[in-house]
């Protein structure tokens, strides 16, 4: 059950600029289930997903998540595949779910400038609320001065977010337009004074 299934052996599953949220299964996995083959997720949005027993993302092969949001599930990211195999998570935002990154025997993890609740190594990974504008509606827009603004990595950033604005911005109004962490970049328009929100 749960949002989506990929039977993929020798396949590449691609999901882009996409929003997964509310859904619940038994087992398997509450929003992403993908076996075999590989995965890539960018722009992606997993939220308020559902399940007793599944993680929220469970994947048995190889997966790459770029910008992706996983917030407020019942549980995280479970890794297990059958054969050592890489995890690689970029810019991505891992954080208030039962857990966040479980793996097991086989599992190859990188994972880079991110916020991972409880932490996890890697070069620019932060633990930080990640302050997000209005959980409970589903508004993961990031709140002005929340720790995942101009933190990501330019290098593997798409060229857009999750609702399809520009990115990288400069966010946090230094002069250097750098990639937010997570699916929303923050789109800010600058008028003389005051610096206001454009959404």
């Amino acid at each position: 059950g749960g949002g989506v299934l990929g039977a993929m052996d020798g396949k590449t599953l691609i999901i882009e600029d996409s929003l997964l949220v509310n859904n619940s299964s038994r087992s398997g996995a509450s929003a992403v289930r993908a076996h075999g083959g590989s995965l890539n997720m960018v722009n992606v949005l997993i939220a308020h997903n559902h399940s007793p027993e599944a993680p929220a993302v469970h994947l048995n092969g190889a997966a790459t998540l770029t910008n992706v949001t996983i917030a407020d599930n019942d549980s995280g990211v479970l890794h297990n595949p059958v054969e050592p195999l890489p995890l690689i998570v970029r810019n991505s935002i891992i954080y208030n779910n039962g857990w966040a990154i479980a793996v097991e025997p086989g599992s190859v993890v990188e994972v880079g400038f991110s916020n991972i609740e409880a932490g996890w190594p890697g070069p620019g990974n932060i633990d930080e609320p990640p302050m997000f504008r209005d959980s409970d509606t589903l508004d993961y827009h990031l709140r002005w001065g929340s720790p995942c603004i101009d933190t990501g990595a330019n290098t593997w950033a798409p060229n857009h977010d999750v609702e399809g604005d520009p990115r990288p911005l400069d966010g946090n109004g230094d002069g250097t337009a750098v990639a937010d962490m997570g699916a929303d970049e923050l789109l800010l328009q600058y008028n003389w004074m005051p610096m206001l929100l454009h959404r």
